[in-house]
């Protein structure tokens, strides 16, 4: 019985190569297999696609405004600003310093700053643009940082009154009005109004004077190594 089973089986298999049957489905299967793979590659390129146009793009960095510093002199020469201008980041403050050249005396800030005093500070939340304006000064009168170069002298010196006070509890209740530096800076000028001489000024002299340039005519003498003017009269005092 086994032998006729494996003639049949023989001959099927004889049959199927002569008819070529079994070859074509083995070339369907390739065929579709083959097909099969083209549109799964196909997928694969669209899901791709689609992945890309999923994924936002990475913003640039926005850049970080800066803001810019603009000074000038008048009349041009009469002195300089440090700092000279600039770009700057937004709420940076800028502290400008005006110093007068020879033979001047700084009188005013304008445009985006105000103010009589040498040293002004301004926030930069924009464009700015200053301008330190000086005047000639008197030709007899000296620099209040030239002062004490002439002690014992009797000559007009100038500058910007920074800082005042009225000691009113002190002997003498005298006024102070100190130039170019505040106290207790060793390298200023000082103006002295003794109290005896106080009413003689229509208004407190450690208000009205404060921040702005003056002109003081007088003696110079040095105390514990300060120049200074005993002012005794309003007319000693121009601005």
């Amino acid at each position: 019985m086994k032998t006729w089973l494996v003639i049949v089986s023989v001959v099927a298999v004889l049959l199927a190569a002569s008819t070529g049957v079994g070859f074509w489905m083995l070339s369907d299967t390739k065929a579709e297999l083959t097909s099969t793979q083209a549109e799964l590659a196909e997928i694969k390129a669209e899901l791709a696609e689609i992945r890309e146009d999923s994924v936002p793009p990475v913003p640039s960095p926005t850049p970080i405004p800066t803001y810019t510093l603009s000074v000038s002199v008048s009349p041009s020469g009469a002195g300089t600003v440090s700092p000279s201008g600039g770009e700057y980041d937004p709420g940076v403050q800028v502290t400008l310093t005006a110093s007068p050249a020879s033979g001047y005396t700084f009188d005013y800030w304008s445009g985006s700053a105000s103010g009589t005093t040498p040293t002004v500070t301004i926030t930069m939340d924009s464009d700015k643009s200053l301008t330190a304006n000086f005047e000639t000064a008197p030709p007899d009168a000296i620099s209040w940082d030239e002062a004490k170069n002439h002690i014992g002298e009797r000559t007009t010196v100038y500058g910007p009154v920074v800082d005042t006070r009225y000691a009113s509890g002190s002997s003498g209740k005298p006024t102070f009005l100190n130039m170019g530096n505040p106290y207790p800076d060793p390298n200023r000028f000082t103006v002295v109004i003794w109290g005896e001489n106080r009413g003689k000024f229509s208004q407190p002299p450690e208000d009205y004077y404060d921040g702005k340039n003056i002109y003081v005519s007088g003696l110079i003498n040095l105390y514990n190594g300060v120049p200074q003017i005993e002012v005794t009269s309003p007319d000693q005092i121009h601005e």
